[in-house]
């Protein structure tokens, strides 16, 4: 993969909880190359959580497109589940 090409990339998503007055994600854009530190910082609330849980495939989003590897996240989610884990802060 070139240096160019990011790992993972998202566009445009969105994700409104049920009975929310705000989406926590309204067309969220980023892209991660490989190799970069990338830190996801923000107040509470910001949906830093939403989208790791996104991007992990525990939580569905409402639009959007997610490649990790160049594969699309909801057509690839068991072969991208393989790539990407997340330790939580607190034990579930």
């Amino acid at each position: 993969m070139p240096a160019d090409n990011p790992i993972i990339q998202i566009n445009g998503l969105r994700k409104t909880y049920k009975n929310a007055k705000l989406p926590a994600l309204n067309g969220l854009d980023l892209s991660i190359i490989k190799g970069e530190v990338f830190g996801l910082l923000g107040p509470n609330g910001a949906g830093k959580t939403t989208t790791i849980s996104i991007l992990c495939g525990l939580m569905n989003f409402d639009h959007g497109e997610i490649r990790v590897q160049t594969k699309d996240l909801q057509k690839n989610l068991s072969e991208i589940k393989k790539l990407i884990g997340v330790a939580p802060q607190e034990i579930a």
